[in-house]
């Protein structure tokens, strides 16, 4: 089965952005009132991207600030949109998060939702300096590592207000965007503390050499949907370099046990990736890190309804452990 059709990506146009919102940047989504839709230049790609933000209602209350967490999938709507999937019953992970608040479960977070995907979601970037773009207008130069991570972090803390430090900044993220997730964490570990991922589907590193990604065995890693990012032919050293499976096994040996991780993925089955979630948690115990989630989900299914359950559960440890400022 074709990696796009066993992600279920849908293809986008973006609709005309509703009249701008007072106070932060940013015009409500057409998607859900409660979060704001933001186009900023980015001068990685060369080009003016879009993500979404919710903001908590204490942010109101002047001097105060609070913990960020950005969730990736693929386009920026995806986690706001209610009807990404018909399994998700008309909510979306604002209403998650809002329930948990009305729980008491959770505190004030800041939650932002970038696009890592061309604008109508034909190309994903998976998190990476992409090695060959193309001509679509919509990634421009296609270094979206970059991007996160020059461009799009520092404009929210610059115009959000969150508590700019890795103390209190996490990422997670569902299928792709937990690759990206994980990718990011072990990239940049000063960027954040808490790193989350459900049913991802990183890339299966060689045995022999587990820095380096098993190009003619992963049916995944060669799927065309990745040649924009990855290239044709593949670089098996250069996905290694971005893929958490291989990363972890490469990174400094302090950085696994810093970051503090929320893993969840899908039981063993077909098309599942199950056995890819539980080699990275193997990997994660081994290098003296903790997952502090379940791991295998039994009855998970790959859809947004078990996506939104992922941060339903991930969302209470998000906040803790961001709240407590630990550094």
């Amino acid at each position: 089965m074709r990696l796009l059709a066993a992600l279920a990506l849908v293809l986008f146009t973006p609709a005309v952005a509703a009249p701008a919102a007072q106070g932060a940047p940013g015009s409500p989504s057409t998607y859900d009132a409660r979060v704001a839709h933001v186009r900023h230049a980015s001068a990685a790609l060369g080009v003016e991207r879009s993500f979404h933000i919710y903001v908590p209602p204490e942010a109101s209350e002047p001097g105060r600030r609070f913990p960020a967490v950005y969730l990736f999938r693929g386009h920026f709507r995806e986690w706001v949109n209610k009807t990404e999937d018909a399994s998700r019953g008309g909510r979306n992970v604002v209403d998650v998060y809002e329930a948990l608040r009305a729980e008491g479960a959770v505190g004030p977070l800041i939650l932002v939702f970038p696009g890592v995907t061309a604008e109508n979601a034909d190309i994903h970037s998976a998190g990476v300096n992409m090695r060959d773009p193309g001509g679509n207008a919509s990634v421009g130069t296609g270094r979206f590592e970059d991007y996160v991570v020059d461009d799009l972090i520092p404009f929210v803390d610059a115009n959000y207000p969150t508590i700019a430090d890795r103390g209190a900044r996490g990422v997670d993220g569902y299928s792709l965007g937990g690759f990206v997730s994980v990718k990011l964490a072990l990239q940049h570990p000063g960027l954040f503390l808490t790193v989350g991922a459900v049913d991802a589907p990183y890339f299966l590193p060689k045995k022999r050499k587990p820095g380096v990604v098993a190009t003619k065995k992963d049916a995944i890693f060669r799927d065309p949907y990745f040649d924009a990012a990855f290239g044709v032919p593949r670089s098996a050293t250069f996905a290694g370099a971005n893929n958490g499976l291989t990363l972890i096994s490469t990174v400094d040996e302090s950085v696994v046990p810093s970051l503090k991780w929320l893993i969840e993925y899908g039981p063993a089955g077909p098309n599942s990736n199950f056995d890819r979630g539980e080699r990275l948690v193997r990997l994660i115990e081994a290098k003296g890190g903790e997952n502090l989630m379940q791991g295998a989900v039994p009855g998970f299914r790959h859809d947004w309804r078990n996506a939104d359950e992922h941060m339903r559960r991930s969302l209470v440890l998000h906040s803790r452990l961001l709240a407590e400022r630990p550094e």
